[in-house]
């Protein structure tokens, strides 16, 4: 059960497909660590929308706070003319209401990441360092260890061995 939105797993994948593709389509190996990244912080964020939100979290797939969306919006202007493009959708217009769409809180959670000067790591512990050290940071309450617990149970589906998501490149 989703309880962010109202799309299905292969839905929320078409839309993380979908949103990374516009920001890295031209890098192959680019869009595989951003695709997983997305895939990754989804899994750490909500379980996929599997984990009912506490009353005070935020109510998007992404578990992005509201100063936290604005933030981002303010600083991905540059980004609107692709994302309008590509996507159909003025990132100007956003509300912090409309992350409720699992698209939105994919494309947002993309947008934060491309604010980030350092690139996106190779494997997946350094993914979970990186989400630690700028999704998640000091003040939240997740750990390297938890990440990459959450992606083994939600994306690796319990098998000890990482698996690579990354099945349309």
């Amino acid at each position: 059960m989703n309880h962010y939105g109202k799309r299905t797993f292969e839905q929320i994948d078409d839309c993380i497909v979908k949103v990374c593709w516009l920001f890295d389509k031209d890098d192959k190996q680019k869009f595989a660590l951003s695709y997983n990244l997305i895939c990754e912080t989804l899994a750490v964020e909500t379980g996929w929308g599997t984990i009912k939100p506490a009353d005070k979290s935020p109510k998007n797939i992404a578990q992005i706070e509201r100063d936290t969306f604005q933030d981002i919006k303010n600083r991905s202007m540059k980004h609107r003319e692709k994302v309008q493009v590509g996507l159909g959708v003025d990132i100007s217009a956003v509300g912090y209401e409309d992350l409720a769409d699992e698209q939105m809180a994919i494309l947002f959670c993309r947008l934060f990441y491309k604010l980030i000067p350092t690139p996106i790591p190779a494997t997946r512990w350094m993914r979970g360092v990186y989400w630690k050290s700028y999704y998640n940071t000091i003040k939240g309450a997740g750990t390297v260890e938890h990440y990459m617990r959450m992606c083994r149970d939600i994306l690796d589906e319990g098998e000890t061995d990482e698996k690579v998501h990354t099945r349309r490149i």
